[in-house]
């Protein structure tokens, strides 16, 4: 029977005997307080007599060890860990001798099912002990699961590290107020600015004025639990002062108690979509020779023209042209020549008209040319 339990047996004897005795049951009491507290803590207790080896282990840390000791003592401890680690346990008692400083360790064990834990010990040497002996105290306690989940959340932030650093996109993180936590190099690349620039500012300060109500209420909805994730385009404005066109997919992210902790936007750069999308436009609108808008173009801008006219009580005029002998010069010049003539043509007739018209080419050598406004009915003729 080791020193605890030898002690748990007498105090609970004599208070048995003597327990009327107020000093008795007070101490009863605190060890079965001291017992329970290491139970809840998960946190053992020991001394070990140097002389001899002998260890008193208490309840919890015999619980923790999970072994049937038949004389606790440090060479049975010391068989039940890894040889790796035998050592360095040795030299922690060996140092905790001479520390006035309590020493602490972590090393493996290894249960008699074959199971391995990792073991924390603190230890301390006692001081002046009444009986002039060697002795130290410590506790040990079972950090496996601590350790994994440690080790868990350590693989989960390389990860999340890897994922900042490699990502094509950008990614932010902001903070409930919207000021930037985190920003990957991608995000800073985008905008122009370096981690440290955008770090702790608020997207406000980048987001083009135009398109911040849009952000105000997205930000407001996603507060008020209206809306967990959205996704929207936005414009951002770079340090060189150019505007940058992105999609952003915004998600809220909750604490334990349901309150809205950070948010997390993944930004994709629409550069290259917009410039397409532009080309589209242009090649639907525009002619591709001449540059002017076509023929459907021409008839959006007449229908507006003609709405507008008879909303406001104003005149306009359409002035309509070709080019006599142009199929003689194509057969005589070629169609580069022709080219050229019409190209010129235009030149010619947007230099001729006001902002507010529109010249157009309506195929082949047809062109076209509205007025929006006229104030006489000479006023064709000027053009």
């Amino acid at each position: 029977m080791n020193t605890y339990a030898r002690n748990d047996h007498l105090l609970s004897h004599e208070a048995a005997m003597n327990g009327d005795r107020p000093e008795i049951r007070q101490r009863v009491d605190s060890l079965a307080q001291l017992t329970t507290a290491q139970r809840i803590a998960g946190i053992g207790s020991w001394e070990m007599w140097v002389e001899n080896g002998d260890i008193a282990f208490s309840a919890q840390s015999m619980s923790i060890l999970g072994q049937q000791w038949g004389r606790p003592c440090l060479d049975n401890l010391l068989a039940l860990i890894p040889v790796v680690d035998r050592l360095n346990l040795l030299k922690a008692y060996s140092n905790a001798l001479s520390s006035p400083d309590p020493i602490e360790i972590e090393h493996a064990l290894r249960l008699h099912d074959g199971r391995e834990r990792l073991i924390r010990q603190r230890m301390l040497r006692v001081a002046n002990a009444a009986d002039g002996s060697q002795r130290l105290i410590g506790t040990l306690q079972d950090v496996t699961r601590y350790k994994a989940s440690s080790q868990a959340l350590r693989d989960s932030e390389r990860k999340f590290r890897q994922l900042m650093a490699h990502a094509p996109n950008g990614i932010v993180l902001l903070d409930r107020d919207g000021n930037f936590i985190e920003v990957n190099s991608a995000f800073c690349d985008l905008l122009g600015y370096s981690e440290a620039e955008l770090r702790g500012q608020n997207f406000r300060l980048f987001t083009h004025p135009d398109d911040l109500p849009a952000g105000e209420l997205y930000v407001s909805e996603m507060k008020n639990s209206m809306r967990p994730h959205l996704r929207y385009e936005k414009r951002y404005r770079r340090k060189d002062g150019a505007t940058v066109w992105v999609e952003v997919s915004l998600s809220a992210q909750h604490d334990d108690d349901g309150e809205l902790s950070l948010f997390v936007a993944h930004i994709q750069d629409l550069t290259a979509r917009k410039a397409e999308e532009a080309e589209i436009r242009r090649q639907v609108h525009l002619d591709p020779l001449t540059g002017l808008p076509n023929r459907r173009m021409f008839l959006d801008r007449l229908e507006f023209t003609w709405n507008q006219s008879q909303r406001h009580n104003r005149a306009f005029a359409i002035i309509y042209l070709d080019l006599d002998g142009f199929k003689q010069i194509n057969d005589r010049h070629g169609h580069a020549a022709g080219d050229a003539l019409l190209i010129e043509v235009a030149r010619r007739l947007l230099d001729g008209t006001r902002a507010s018209d529109t010249a157009a080419r309506l195929g082949g050598d047809e062109f076209v040319v509205l007025l929006a406004e006229v104030s006489e009915h000479s006023a064709p003729a000027s053009v």
